[in-house]
This record gives C-alpha cells, sequence and structure tokens, in this order.
C-alpha cells in the first residue's frame, strides 16, 4: 500500500514537471503561433490540479502496477505509451472536432508529446521503484 502511494505521488510530481517543461518553455510559442486566438491570458489552476491526480491513477494501475508485477521494463514502456496516445488522443480529437479551426498540427504534436510525457513518467517512476 505504501509502495503505491509513493508511485502515485512520485507520478503527479514527475508528470507536472515534464508537462510544466514542456509547455511553459519547449513549446510555449509554438501554441503561442498556433493557438493564440483562443489561449487564456492566464491559466486556470484549478483543472491542472484535478487533471495530474486523476491521471497519475490511471499510469499507477495501468501502467506500473502491471509492469511491475511482470518485473517487465518493455510493458513499461508500451503501456505508459499506449496510455499516453489514448488519453491525449481523447482530449486533442475532441478538440478538432468540436473548436473551430483547432489545428491539426497542434494535435498530432499533443497526442505525440502525450504518449512520450506518459512513458517518460512511466519509465521514472518504475526505475525509482525497481
Amino acid at each position: 500500500m505504501l509502495e503505491t502511494l509513493e508511485m502515485y505521488i512520485s507520478t503527479v510530481i514527475i508528470m507536472m514537471g515534464l508537462d510544466g517543461l514542456w509547455l511553459g518553455v519547449i513549446i510555449k510559442n509554438f501554441n503561442l503561433k498556433h493557438l493564440g486566438s483562443i489561449l487564456a491570458n492566464k491559466v486556470t489552476w484549478w483543472p491542472v490540479f484535478l487533471f495530474y491526480p486523476i491521471y497519475a491513477i490511471g499510469v499507477v494501475v495501468f501502467v506500473l502496477i502491471p509492469s511491475l508485477q511482470a518485473h517487465s521494463i518493455t510493458q513499461v514502456l508500451w503501456r505508459g505509451a499506449l496510455l499516453g496516445l489514448v488519453a491525449y488522443s481523447a482530449y486533442d480529437l475532441t478538440n478538432n472536432a468540436t473548436i473551430a479551426n483547432w489545428p491539426s498540427l497542434v494535435t498530432l504534436t499533443d497526442i505525440t508529446w502525450g504518449a512520450v510525457c506518459t512513458l517518460l513518467t512511466s519509465l521514472l517512476v518504475y526505475l525509482m521503484v525497481k
């Protein structure tokens, strides 16, 4: 139980750090260029503080626990990438379908990032636990 709680907390912290770096530094100008007209002037923080704890549950349950039980780093890699692909596809493809002029390039970039970020987060937590 304690190990699961540690995995959960680690997942939240690592994912927030990676995503914060990605959104706040690495892809910031790209998002301003492609989404500038629809981006909020300031971040609304309550969704941020809901998303990461909820998403971390999925990472722990669907990626980390099965991968640790199987003692498989290969499994943590494909499960992490797959969860990120599925979750970020739901968000981005919905935006593409419902928001006028949502750029497909943003969709493809963000889905790719979701797979990479979830894979990296899962891998780092897995290695910490091992």
